[in-house]
């Protein structure tokens, strides 16, 4: 599947803070042989060595020798970075493109510059709130116009280095819907100032 790109514009009705350019560089893979619901042990070829094909697709090789393609979505947005105590609240709107569903409304809460848990919130005609944190399961609900759906979220790697002047951050992190997929993301998120 090739990258998708997608720029965003500011909304109305965005959180207060200042703001900021967001973009958002994220690797998707089904995971066909796992569910997290039935054990608490992840494969032994869950680690990816991830590789640009030549024919334009983003390929992923298991330490098992089988490969598979991967999902890129790069999203560049302007949003809003805010600060209460020692907790930064990151939030901005997706837009995934003409017929790819309506904008969602995205926030991370966070500590400031440390690897404690993301809670990310997402709302829109599909609505979900979950915690990332490393080595850790949560569950939690997928609300879309179809249904409710057990979520359940296992947090692999969290690396956190922004503050209110920007920075990066990397999650790496496996979602179940209930009975229905199993996907791990990896995910790069860059911060900066609006104005430079």
């Amino acid at each position: 599947m090739p990258i998708r790109e997608y720029e965003t514009e500011d909304h109305p009705g965005e959180t207060a803070g200042e703001r900021v350019i967001i973009e958002v560089d994220s690797l998707q893979r089904e995971l066909e042989e796992t569910r997290l619901f039935a054990g608490p042990r992840l494969p032994a070829d869950a680690e990816v060595i991830v590789e640009d094909g030549e024919d334009g697709q983003l390929h992923v090789e298991t330490p098992s020798g089988t490969e598979e393609t991967v999902d890129r979505y790069v999203i560049v947005s302007v949003g809003r970075l805010s600060r209460e105590g020692n907790m930064l609240q990151l939030a901005y709107t997706e837009e995934l493109g003409e017929g790819e569903g309506a904008p969602v409304q995205v926030s991370l809460t966070f500590p400031s510059g440390e690897k404690g848990p993301v809670f990310v919130s997402r709302t829109g005609a599909m609505r979900t709130a979950f915690t990332i944190q490393e080595g850790v399961r949560q569950y939690s609900v997928y609300d879309t116009e179809h249904g409710k759906m057990e979520l359940c979220v296992i947090g692999r790697r969290i690396e956190n280095r922004i503050d209110t002047g920007g920075g990066v951050m990397r999650l790496d992190y496996i979602v179940e819907l209930r009975g229905l997929i199993a996907q791990r993301t990896k995910m790069t998120i860059r911060v900066r100032p609006e104005r430079a």
